[in-house]
């Protein structure tokens, strides 16, 4: 987990740097978003529980969008995860397609610096967890809103509904292994920085 956090530490950084090349409008077609946060999560559903209890996870992701048009962008994000809960812990990560869309762009084309732009996304993850093999399909509908620190970098606070189809290794009553398929959903609360490239 050390190792993760200190990646994140030397990213945020080195994306630091580079946004000051920032074009002065960040929503215009053709420019990038380059985002990284944290969050965590309240489990829920069988899929997520353990001995019957309910469970939560801390979430390391990072995000790449470019946009197509004004304000509407496509692209992806890398997720990192520790996982607790009656006594077990595990680690995660994920990777899949997204896409994003700021409302209220035009209203402040010219001040940036303080402006609040809503958001909303959508998108695919696939997860793996190896020990034990967990495999997740998810769905993930959120939404929040970046405040401009100036031009070219922000902070976001955003709310995550994400619905999610877990496929687990299991015994059974005569010790055969076989996998079994869950579902369940989580509510993740996520806060971090973005670039605009």
């Amino acid at each position: 987990m050390k190792k993760i956090i200190f990646t994140v530490i030397l990213l945020t950084s080195f994306l630091t740097s580079t946004a000051i090349f920032a074009q002065s409008f960040p929503f215009e077609k053709g420019n990038k978003i380059i985002s990284g946060g944290f969050s965590f999560s309240l489990n829920n559903g069988e899929a997520y529980k353990v001995n019957g209890h309910s469970t939560t996870t801390l979430h390391l992701n990072t995000s790449y969008t470019q946009f197509i048009t004004d304000g509407f962008g496509i692209g992806g994000k890398f997720i990192l995860e520790s996982f607790k809960g009656s006594g077990t812990s595990s680690n995660t990560w994920g990777l899949g397609p997204q896409i994003t869309y700021f409302f209220n762009i035009k209203q402040n084309y010219n001040q940036n610096s303080g402006s609040i732009f809503p958001y909303s996304s959508i998108g695919y993850i696939f997860k793996r967890c190896n020990s034990p093999l967990i495999l997740s399909n998810l769905l993930n509908f959120s939404g929040g809103a970046t405040y401009m620190l100036n031009d070219n970098v922000g902070v976001f606070g955003e709310a995550n509904f994400e619905l999610g189809f877990i496929t687990r290794d299991d015994y059974n009553d005569v010790g055969e292994e076989i996998s079994t398929t869950d579902s369940g959903t989580k509510i993740i609360f996520n806060i971090g920085l973005i670039f605009f490239l």
